[in-house]
């Protein structure tokens, strides 16, 4: 049996990602902060799912996270990296700070979830890495030009669009490392999660979506992870 660690588990894409690679006979090993998500809740139930609470932002909790599903005797043969802070410029709470310094704040904590997961494979798996495949969700955001309006206009983003551009790199230098099996980055666009209703209120963008007609994570799942890909790797 194959297997799959899932970073973000909790989130709506983690949750969709592992449903689809259940129903293609993987076992599935989640890190996730939250156990409260529907989603998760029937997963846990579900035979072949493993199950860690960890911190992605942490990076001391995330090596030990990794280790121990090493323990378990587990050599993932994919990682997908969902987990993501995600925090807009204008969505931190306003402090008595500089807004270099909380621009500080919101750029370590974007970068760092995606980053210690990585840093975790490649420590505990160094001696596996040729056998590891790994997808990460990136975000169009990386491609702002750094004097863009977007980046400087009423909702500030300058933080999130700069942590963007360092994951897109990271992922390129991975790519270019020749360590692993296979390195993917996925641009996610427009899907129907509630970070996304969240994030994307009709005051932030001047016009309301019509969330009906956005692709849902499971459809999003089905779309990156086609049965080609699964029946490639039987």
């Amino acid at each position: 049996m194959k297997n799959i660690i899932i970073t973000g588990g909790s989130g709506d894409i983690g949750g969709a990602v592992a449903k689809r690679f259940l129903d293609y006979g993987w076992h599935v090993h989640l890190l996730l902060r939250s156990f409260e998500s529907p989603i998760i809740q029937s997963i846990m139930k579900l035979s072949f799912v493993s199950v860690y609470q960890s911190d992605p932002e942490n990076e001391a909790i995330t090596l030990s996270t990794i280790q121990a599903i090493k323990n378990d005797g587990v050599i993932p043969d994919f990682v997908f990296h969902s987990a993501g802070t995600f925090l807009w410029d204008d969505g931190y709470p306003k402090q008595a700070r500089p807004f270099l310094e909380v621009r500080d704040i919101l750029l370590r904590a974007n970068v760092k979830t995606k980053a210690s997961p990585v840093n975790a494979i490649e420590s505990v798996y160094k001696d596996s890495l040729s056998k590891i495949e790994q997808a990460f969700i990136g975000s169009h955001a990386a491609n702002f030009a750094p004097d863009a309006p977007e980046r400087t206009g009423k909702y500030k983003e300058e933080a999130y669009v700069e942590a963007m551009s360092i994951v897109q790199n990271m992922v390129n230098i991975l790519a270019d490392s020749g360590k692993y099996k296979n390195i993917f980055l996925f641009e996610p666009g427009l899907i129907n999660t509630k970070m996304a209703q969240q994030a994307f209120p009709e005051e932030r963008l001047g016009f309301k979506i019509d969330w009906d007609t956005v692709a849902t994570p499971e459809q999003y799942a089905e779309a990156i992870f086609p049965k080609e890909f699964f029946e490639a790797r039987q």
